[in-house]
């Protein structure tokens, strides 16, 4: 008759997700939650099948995490703009989960709407709620949101890995920057084109100089 084990899988799991949070995924190994169980590693074999299912869990829940700072952002108006600053506040009080689930390679694999159908989080419904504030048409909103996600998940990445620390109204400032310059230019009150650099000196650059008072901003 097989010994129940004395540690069940929640509890280790428990455990990896607590030493991941400190150290990162790859930061410890059997031995390390062992030792924080004040056991050995046979329990985590017994009821994994290995390291790597137990970090499949402790992704899972990192998930999880994130998703609940997130979903705090449905309690707030407008929020869009809460749910970026809660994913700055994931990043800089939980650098190392932040890390995992967003700075991995799988995630960089997907594109952004490959990354808001998998993983909701009020995506959608901030899209729906810049379509009806600012009647715009679905793919408009969309592409708003996805150049205020590349500012965000930029800004996020550089709290994670601690290049830079700012205050609750820098990251305010920096969100409504990004999202009214993006609205503006699908509104059309910022005339811009599309142009590459062009080097000094080239026939290009007369031409380039020529089309900057395109570039302006018009008032109502």
């Amino acid at each position: 008759m097989s010994q129940k084990p004395r540690f069940t899988k929640e509890q280790i799991i428990d455990v990896a997700f607590e030493l991941t949070r400190i150290y990162g995924i790859d930061g410890f190994g059997a031995r390390e939650v062992a030792k924080k169980l004040n056991s050995t590693v046979s329990p985590i074999f017994t009821l994994f099948t290995g390291m790597d299912e137990l970090k499949v869990w402790v992704i899972d829940r990192a998930w999880d995490l994130f998703g609940k700072y997130l979903k705090e952002a449905d309690d707030y108006v407008p929020s869009y703009k809460k749910r970026g600053m809660q994913m700055a506040k994931f990043a800089t009080l939980e650098p190392k989960l932040f890390e995992l689930i967003l700075m991995s390679e799988d995630f960089s694999k997907l594109d952004f709407t490959h990354f808001l159908l998998k993983r909701s989080f009020g995506f959608e419904n901030d899209i729906e709620f810049i379509e009806r504030i600012y009647d715009l048409n679905h793919n408009e909103a969309l592409e708003i949101y996805q150049q205020v996600w590349i500012m965000t998940y930029g800004l996020c990445t550089f709290l994670a890995k601690g290049l830079c620390s700012l205050s609750e109204h820098d990251v305010i400032k920096a969100f409504d920057q990004a999202f009214y310059g993006a609205l503006l230019c699908i509104k059309g009150k910022v005339q811009y084109q599309d142009l590459p650099p062009v080097k000094k000196g080239s026939p290009d650059a007369l031409k380039f100089v020529q089309m900057l008072p395109i570039i302006e901003v018009k008032y109502e």
